[in-house]
């Protein structure tokens, strides 16, 4: 069977950023055939991201080949534990596209399966595409002309993906805005394609199957894993996410759903539990949870009263109490992984009142009541630090620090805390708590009670790091999320934050500088698209003793297409949770 091979002009128009996505494990006998039935269907910006477990034949020799001669090919080793889930979720977090393709190593696409697939994604409710397939033995022989046939037919709903499911990775692409929902993909599966393609479709977004066969499915002796499967009832894990804390309850929802699953009640003792319950005086003496993140689907590890815990869900059970050193506790907890250079691992900055700029460190966990340090910024250097960003795409982690003077900036931590180099430092524009990297650069908002505030984007540039202004913000920003590829930022109501004795800080109601006005927002958007406020709420009567008024977001990925956060001191449903739909944001 002879495969033609067209090369796309780069006069078409281009609507998508194309990122196939392929896993390699002793591939040597059909990968060559399998690049160049890809390749040519790529432009010139597009990408063919392979990841590699240790394979024992010529296919790292074929790769290495290959990317030398075409800079689209970028190549992976696998650092987690091999096996076929675990390939392809290294190769999806490498990408950068719109639309991600999955892709064998032992098949061969038809010339035509990029442009026909991209057509179906014109559809903005689409959110997954599978089509038909051809099997083939290892010469290209046909088997069987169509897998839907065989396979009974395909379905579209998710409620019928449920009794039998029709996702075939090979054949399928999804939007890249999904990607930070799929990841990490669960081991308990068997395979990646019906975790992604139950994720992609379970928030109400539409599946399309195209009828006509795109490529050649081989089936043959060496295959990793089987290309017919059993129709068997699969069920979701419940993934969990701490979505807030009040009154000595952690609530726990379904991250698919967002729906409330468990109460846990906190190590409080009875009278502890009482007193929380008045809101003026949880919030004057901060009783509640300052931050948290989960740990796995059945723990998570949280700082309450300057002391850090770790709960498991299931049973409720809390491991003995931590604290770093007096004075010192977490703002935010940061999961770092995968970034080479860096140990795994849960991470926290000091956070603590320090004007006089004593030596503050950064710390990672060891175990269960054992926390390290890793790194320290010497005296006379910083007052705290806001918040730890992992970025893979860079290798490295960027470091926000504040508050006054010179302390406020961005730092880049390379090789595991070896070189920490100050970026950009000494100026309310470089004061953050949020920050997200990207291709462009580092999204964030500052937070200052001092000057306007505004989202900004730190770019690198003619060997210089630049900060350009994005939109101004009516307040200082200490909380933000994302939802695939829509970022929000939180913005709060606070006081000046120099005081000249006790008294003016119990009763100061007077906003800083830099906070507009007595509401706090939320915004919404993307680079692209620009942001805008989709919801807001105005500061309770009560001083800023008692709390600033801000939005609190769940800690970790919001694996769903609902937006889920916290209320603190606001004039209304203080402490409550709100949800939002992605028709409102």
């Amino acid at each position: 069977m002879a495969k033609q091979c067209i090369m796309f002009q780069e006069n078409i128009e281009k609507r998508y950023k194309v990122s196939v996505a392929m896993a390699v494990y002793n591939g040597e006998h059909y990968l060559a055939e399998q690049l160049d039935s890809i390749l040519c269907q790529l432009r010139y910006d597009d990408e063919l991201v392979v990841s590699v477990d240790s394979s024992k034949d010529g296919t790292m020799d074929i790769l290495e080949r290959y990317a030398s001669l075409d800079h689209r090919i970028k190549v992976y080793k696998n650092p987690y534990s091999p096996g076929v889930v675990h390939n392809f979720q290294n190769a999806l977090e490498h990408t950068i596209g719109d639309i991600i393709f999955y892709s064998d190593q032992d098949d061969v696409w038809m010339n035509n399966k990029i442009e026909k697939v991209l057509e179906c994604f014109d559809d903005k409710l689409v959110t997954v595409v599978i089509h038909d397939t051809s099997l083939v033995d290892e010469n290209l022989n046909i088997i069987s002309p169509s897998t839907f046939k065989l396979r009974g037919g395909v379905r579209t709903s998710v409620l019928g993906n449920y009794i039998r499911l029709s996702y075939i990775g090979c054949a399928m692409a999804f939007r890249a805005k999904y990607k930070s929902v799929v990841l990490p993909i669960p081991t308990i599966y068997r395979s990646h394609d019906w975790w992604t393609g139950l994720i992609c479709t379970m928030g109400g977004g539409k599946m399309v199957a195209i009828k006509e066969c795109l490529i050649y499915h081989r089936i043959h002796s060496l295959n990793v894993t089987p290309k017919t499967r059993p129709s068997v009832y699969y069920q979701i894990q419940t993934r969990w996410i701490l979505v807030c804390y009040k009154y000595g309850i952690f609530y726990t929802y379904d991250i698919s759903t967002c729906k409330l699953v468990k109460k846990i009640r906190t190590s409080f003792s009875f009278w502890e539990y009482l007193v929380a319950r008045v809101k003026c005086i949880n919030r004057f003496f901060r009783l509640g949870v300052r931050c948290a993140i989960p740990l796995s689907s059945s723990s998570f590890v949280y700082c309450c009263q300057n002391r850090i815990y770790e709960m498991d869900i299931e049973t409720g059970k809390v491991s003995d109490a931590v604290m770093i050193t007096k004075g010192v506790r977490p703002l935010k907890f940061t999961e770092v992984k995968g970034i080479k250079s860096f140990v795994d691992g849960v991470y926290f900055g000091g956070y603590l009142s320090n004007p006089n700029k004593n030596s503050v460190s950064i710390y990672r966990r060891k175990a269960a009541t054992q926390w390290e340090v890793v790194y320290t910024f010497i005296e006379g250097t910083i007052n705290h630090i806001h918040a730890l960003v992992p970025d893979k795409e860079n290798d490295c982690l960027w470091i926000l620090t504040g508050d006054f003077e010179d302390a406020a900036g961005i730092w880049k931590a390379t090789n595991n805390f070896v070189s920490v180099e100050k970026v950009l430092m000494g100026n309310q524009l470089y004061r953050g708590c949020v920050a997200f990297p990207m291709r462009k650069g580092i999204l964030y908002a500052t937070d200052s009670q001092l000057e306007q505030n505004s989202i900004r984007l730190l770019m690198y540039e003619n060997g210089t790091y630049k900060s350009k202004h994005l939109c101004d913000i009516n307040g200082s920003c200490i909380y933000g999320t994302s939802i695939g590829d829509t970022y929000f930022f939180a913005t709060s109501v606070e006081g000046i934050g120099i005081y000249k004795n006790c008294w003016q800080f119990l009763i100061d109601r007077t906003k800083g500088p830099g906070i507009q006005n007595y509401k706090m927002c939320i915004y919404s958007g993307n680079i692209d698209d620009g942001f805008r406020v989709i919801y807001s709420q105005k500061k309770d009567w009560l001083p800023f003793s008692f709390q600033f008024g801000s939005f609190q977001f769940p800690s970790g990925v919001n694996r769903s297409n609902k937006l889920v956060f916290r209320q603190v001191a606001t004039s209304r449903s203080d402490l409550s949770t709100i949800i939002l739909s992605e028709t409102e944001f």
